[in-house]
């Protein structure tokens, strides 16, 4: 097997796992899930939807949190490039909520596979060399300030996403991976400093 046909198998199976949440998360409501709830239930920083009084739940929400290590933001991406390409339906004028078209459903169903990469790539170290020094150099000094390793004040990950994506607020930078309330409240300020500064 070819590395293109296991990437291609890869990102099949991702895009079932974004389908199926969409389809667990549509039976709640009449128009489909809410894009941004959806984003959260894939994460697991939401309970299911249908989680009743009780804590039962009326179907298996297997995908629930299976993409915990995914941005917020790449997921987005993810949902809006299904849309694009006809597997999800994404309603603007409703509270952008989403549901799964006909394709959606045979893509889901083994029905139909992707014939080539849709989704959105990570971020990659190298693509912005001069913003991930600065941000490599911030993490060092911090690092020395807290006697900790450098790669426990944020990951190589979470560095490459800030050089890409730039945010400039700290809602924006929320949306990085990694960069929980505690990450936020003690070196957001000083990481949205430095990017003001490339």
């Amino acid at each position: 097997m070819s590395k293109n046909t296991v990437a291609i198998a890869y990102e099949t199976a991702l895009c079932r796992v974004v389908l199926e949440a969409a389809d667990c998360c549509r039976e709640v409501t009449v128009h489909g899930a809410p894009l941004r709830s959806l984003v959260n239930y894939l994460r697991g920083n939401q309970p299911p939807p249908d989680a009743g009084a009780d804590g039962s739940n009326r179907r298996d929400h297997t995908c629930h949190g299976l993409l915990h290590e995914h941005a917020a933001s790449w997921l987005a991406d993810a949902l809006a490039a299904l849309s694009e390409e006809g597997y999800l339906a994404l309603d603007e004028n409703r509270a952008r909520r989403i549901s799964v078209t006909p394709a959606g459903r045979r893509l889901l169903t083994n029905r139909e596979r992707l014939s080539g990469s849709i989704l959105p790539r990570p971020a990659k170290l190298g693509a912005h060399p001069g913003v991930e020094n600065k941000l490599a150099e911030l993490r060092r000094r911090l690092a020395r300030e807290e006697g900790r390793p450098p790669f426990s004040i944020f990951d190589n990950r979470a560095l490459a996403w800030l050089a890409e994506h730039r945010p400039r607020s700290m809602a924006d930078l929320a949306a990085a991976p990694g960069f929980g309330e505690k990450r936020l409240r003690r070196y957001g300020q000083r990481v949205l400093r430095v990017l003001r500064t490339v």
